[in-house]
């Protein structure tokens, strides 16, 4: 297998040039990488349990779809192939905010993005072996039950003013009809 080449950027964002996945873990380098939160229509979100065969943070829950960037591709291609690739849906990802992870196992530059769809999931297995909905207060209960990946909490802290924007949005246009 031929490994893939990603983004290395500085603490800034400035593009370094291209480095393996492997070179990038290893180093610890920067990198960019996209995270899809998946609603249903009544903001419930889609959580998953990362497959055992994943070389990070396997068996462990998470709050969205994503992966790297690759060197060349832009997020919201990368954040699209994602939501297709793990969850066998076609969408167009809507952009939320950018955001720091520096992890033990990974230091990330994210491009978080969402989408609210009524599309049946289709777990692609070799990614995640189970998919449920939760509200934001269930998952927030779940997280003391199950093992997340790290940076969940901060995700948590996104998604609830994200579902909060939504909750306004909606109450407004019901307001004028």
């Amino acid at each position: 297998m031929s490994d893939e080449y990603l983004w290395a950027i500085d603490s800034k964002g400035r593009v370094l040039g291209r480095r393996t996945r492997a070179e990038s873990h290893e180093r610890g380098l920067i990198h960019r990488a996209v995270h899809v939160v998946v609603l249903d229509h009544k903001h419930r979100i889609f959580v998953k349990k990362r497959s055992q065969s994943k070389d990070m943070f396997s068996g462990q829950w998470e709050t969205s779809v994503g992966g790297h960037v690759t060197y060349g591709d832009n997020t919201r291609e990368t954040a699209a192939r994602e939501l297709e690739e793990e969850l066998g849906i076609v969408e167009k990802p809507i952009y939320l905010r950018r955001f720091r992870y520096r992890g033990e196992e990974e230091k990330e530059n994210i491009t978080f993005f969402y989408v609210v769809t009524g599309k049946k999931l289709k777990l692609n297995r070799s990614e995640a072996t189970k998919g449920e909905y939760f509200t934001i207060h269930e998952l927030e209960k779940a997280l003391t039950r199950r093992t997340f990946v790290d940076g969940t909490e901060d995700e948590l802290c996104i998604i609830g003013k994200l579902l909060r924007k939504l909750l306004e949005a909606n109450a407004r246009k019901h307001a004028q009809q």
